[in-house]
């Protein structure tokens, strides 16, 4: 890879943090799997399984080589993005944390009944899963590309 082609830290960073958007998505997917196996059993449950297996090895390498990658490309560079796509993922993180809080209260609420609708492993999963799925949902309708503005991609401009 020529000079010329190599991305600066910046826009490496704003590419990882999209990866990890996307593999946040897919590990939510996930753990809301692991709640309906716990409601399906045979067949069902054991291709449940299977997705979930496949879910999380393609979460993993989502995120482990860009890392990896981003240690050997840019060494020294410190993981602390400074960006629209960062603030779109700070805002996200604190919307994620906001709704999530709503929701445990409403599930302790509805976890005083007697007896309990459903176990802790399950709520526990629930929580998890519904946190990362605002989160990444979130993520992207911020950065959503929106008609009429000007596109800021760097890769396209002369000398970058």
């Amino acid at each position: 890879m020529t000079n010329k082609n190599r991305l600066s830290s910046a826009q490496f960073m704003d590419r990882f943090l999209r990866r990890i958007a996307i593999a946040t998505f897919l590990i939510s997917v996930y753990l809301g799997l692991t709640v309906v196996m716990e409601y399906v059993s045979g067949v069902t449950a054991d291709r449940i399984d299977m997705a979930t297996l496949a879910l999380g090895i393609i979460a993993v390498i989502l995120v482990v080589p860009s890392l990896l990658l981003y240690k050997i490309k840019y060494p020294g560079s410190r993981l602390q993005p400074d960006s629209f796509v960062a603030d779109a993922y700070r805002q996200a993180t604190e919307r994620s944390f906001g709704l999530t809080f709503i929701f445990l209260v409403l599930l302790g609420t509805w976890a005083n009944n007697d007896p309990a609708p459903f176990t802790a492993s399950i709520a526990i999963n629930a929580t998890l899963a519904l946190s990362l799925a605002i989160f990444s949902v979130n993520f992207f309708y911020l950065t959503r590309p929106v008609a009429g503005e000007e596109d800021d991609d760097f890769d396209r401009e002369k000398g970058a």
